[in-house]
């Protein structure tokens, strides 16, 4: 594949920081000539990554960056899966940073999936009130959503990001390449977020995965340039968003979609059943509660064309946990508000507004959208 002309870079624009996003294949080999184009030699870079990544990618990482003229780099390898968004371990990261010498001048490497780019990326923000980050996303979910934005946090035992900031990263190297060792549960988990990012803002795109690829197979062939061109729409997706509400005051939180019952679901598991799935079962529970008689905010033609295109890509369509648990769940969501939850509703296939619904409201979604049969996570 040559790289150069299968390439696609985007400009991320945002009120506190701008930056590039690139899309490609071996984008990590061609990373420390990047890496010097953002910064001096003498720069220290601390390389955070997890126990199934960097076995894979790791020494080549380093390589690259040795052979760009970078000497001072150091790593933190983490243990892999959601548990490591954690209080102990972003003070392991600080520690592990302050113990290499790392100064507000320096940078942060995030190689891996969502975990390690929300961790990597609190501790920038955090460490000496900011430091440097890169991010190089590993995981299909992790290109099309974690990595660009700004947003990160760690778990707190009360539920999922809970602590966190807004911190955008000086650049984002997505390769393509590091698909081909990912499993295919967790690419199934990425087609998710891009499922939802079609169901918000393009139409034309969701009609297009309706009959288009739909494994990994199929879409890393012949030479990955259907996927680079989908994750680009999907970043473009997100950066609209992005750039009209860095943080997170409204516009936004359309990005949300699914993510209210995504989320309960996931924390009633514990986090052992992947955030894609979560949020794929979560945005169908929505649309068939929201589109029941008794709800009527949505349309029941747009809820069976979705349920069917996330069984198409190989998703979960429900959930096993009782409309009591979800609900307990639901009601610890950040986006709560005194007596009533900010929830994003598709008013058709390719747009979406934000409702109010009060605790009876949502209670009668979940009751009438969730354990109604299908396959369930």
């Amino acid at each position: 594949m040559d790289r150069a002309s299968n390439t696609i870079c985007l400009d991320v624009r945002t009120p506190s920081a701008s930056y590039e996003v690139v899309v490609g294949a071996g984008l990590i080999e061609d990373a420390g000539k990047k890496l010097r184009s953002l910064f001096p030699a003498e720069t220290r870079l601390h390389l955070v990554s997890d126990t199934n990544v960097w076995p894979l990618y790791g020494e080549k990482l380093l390589s690259s960056l040795g052979t760009a003229g970078f000497a001072a780099m150091s790593y933190t390898v983490i243990p892999a899966g959601e548990h490591s968004k954690s209080v102990s371990c972003l003070s392991h990261l600080w520690d592990e940073c302050a113990r290499h010498g790392l100064t507000r001048h320096d940078c942060i490497i995030a190689l891996g999936g969502g975990v390690v780019c929300d961790l990597a990326g609190f501790a920038a923000a955090t460490y000496l009130r900011g430091c440097h980050v890169v991010h190089i996303p590993t995981t299909l979910l992790a290109m099309v959503d974690a990595s660009v934005g700004g947003k990160c946090a760690i778990d707190l035992p009360a539920g999922k990001n809970l602590a966190g900031a807004f911190f955008q990263p000086d650049s984002v190297l997505i390769d393509v390449a590091t698909l081909k060792t990912l499993p295919s549960k967790e690419f199934q988990s990425g087609c998710a977020e891009i499922i939802k990012h079609t169901v918000l803002a393009d139409a034309a795109l969701f009609s297009l995965l309706e009959t288009g690829p739909a494994d990994k197979t199929s879409l890393l062939a012949p030479d990955a340039q259907t996927l680079v061109k989908l994750i680009a729409a999907n970043i473009r997706i997100k950066r609209a968003f992005v750039a009209a509400d860095e943080t997170d005051a409204g516009r936004r939180h359309m990005l949300n979609l699914g993510h209210t019952i995504g989320h309960a679901i996931e924390a009633a598991s514990d986090c052992t059943l992947s955030h894609g799935a979560c949020v794929a079962a979560g945005l169908c529970c929505l649309m068939r509660g929201a589109s029941d008689p008794h709800v009527h905010l949505a349309s029941a033609q747009d809820a069976k064309r979705i349920e069917a295109l996330v069984s198409r890509f190989g998703l979960p369509v429900d959930t096993t946990f009782t409309r009591e648990t979800l609900m307990d769940y639901v009601w610890r969501d950040k986006k709560r508000r005194g007596s009533s939850i900010n929830v994003v509703i598709p008013t058709k296939i390719g747009s979406a507004d934000i409702v109010s619904l009060s605790q009876d409201e949502m209670r009668t979604i979940i009751e009438y959208g969730c354990g109604t049969g299908g396959t369930a996570c």
